[in-house]
């Protein structure tokens, strides 16, 4: 005879109804639902409220930001450049120092004057200056790259004595935007090493003679480059000279020489740039890397 030893359950809950837990668990359900029910109203609202308050901030953010797009366009309808465009803002006027003048010769005087371009993002393709000596008058052209300064020089000016009366104008400019990824119109860069200066005579005359490595340490391959000299003295030019480099490769050194025939002193001081005309297409042979 078989036996079940299995406990039996003293309450056994029969099959389909409820057990005391399930209604503990429904009675606290019940008593709470109010609760429940505030809960999620609340919870609702708040969600609205951020939704509609993030919509409201977005409907104002894009009114706002179209009458400022739509003031900027007026600005640039009554704000015109001299550049064929619109732009939000004038480019500065070039800036010009003043006059330095330099004895050449017995009644001859070289001028210089140095000039620039205050602009990162504007730049002068051509623009012809005027140099006016004691009423008389020498043209010239030139052009400045974004952030380019140069010297602008007239040479064996006929005076009986030092011009106190001259000036230096730029006319015929026209500016031209020149963006970030345009790396071509940026001022080329040239590195000036191992100057030396020397006493020289030729023929019956004195004077001195400068010479200098010049470096294109720039990617750019260029048909054409022009250096110009400044020697001082005490603080004052006492001589100016310009050389014209032809076709100086990226990378390449180049010895420059300037000679000066009048015996102003030993200078004390020196300074030689260069530059190279990148806003025209055909001085740029290549790029070496």
């Amino acid at each position: 005879m078989l036996f079940n030893n299995s406990p039996i359950s003293e309450n056994p809950t029969p099959p389909g109804e409820l057990t005391g837990q399930e209604l503990e668990l429904g009675y606290w359900y019940f008593i709470h639902k109010p609760l429940f029910r505030k809960i999620i109203t609340i919870s609702l609202i708040v969600l609205t409220v951020v939704v509609w308050g993030n919509l409201v901030w977005r409907l104002a953010d894009y009114l706002m930001s179209t009458k400022q797009y739509e003031e900027m366009l007026n600005r640039l309808a009554t704000d015109p450049v001299e550049v064929g465009g619109r732009e939000s803002y004038k480019p500065q006027a070039v800036e010009i120092g003043s006059v330095q003048v330099a004895k050449s010769g017995t009644d001859s005087y070289d001028l210089t004057v140095l000039i620039k371009n205050p602009n990162s993002k504007w730049g002068l393709p051509s623009f012809d200056y005027k140099f006016i000596v004691e009423g008389e008058e020498f043209v010239g052209q030139s052009f400045l790259l974004p952030e380019e300064s140069k010297y602008i020089s007239v040479y064996n000016v006929r005076q009986n004595s030092v011009p106190a009366n001259s000036s230096l104008t730029i006319d015929n400019s026209t500016w031209v935007k020149v963006v970030p990824a345009d790396t071509v119109l940026r001022v080329p860069e040239f590195k000036i090493s191992n100057e030396e200066i020397e006493a020289v005579t030729i023929g019956s005359a004195q004077g001195y003679r400068l010479r200098a490595n010049l470096q294109n340490a720039s990617p750019y391959n260029f048909w054409d480059a022009r250096t110009t000299a400044l020697l001082f003295r005490a603080n004052k030019l006492v001589g100016v000279a310009e050389q014209k480099v032809r076709q100086i490769n990226a990378g390449e050194d180049r010895v420059v020489e300037f000679t000066w025939l009048n015996d102003f002193g030993v200078p004390d001081a020196m300074k030689i740039v260069a530059e190279a005309n990148t806003f025209e297409p055909s001085n740029i042979s290549a790029k070496k890397f």
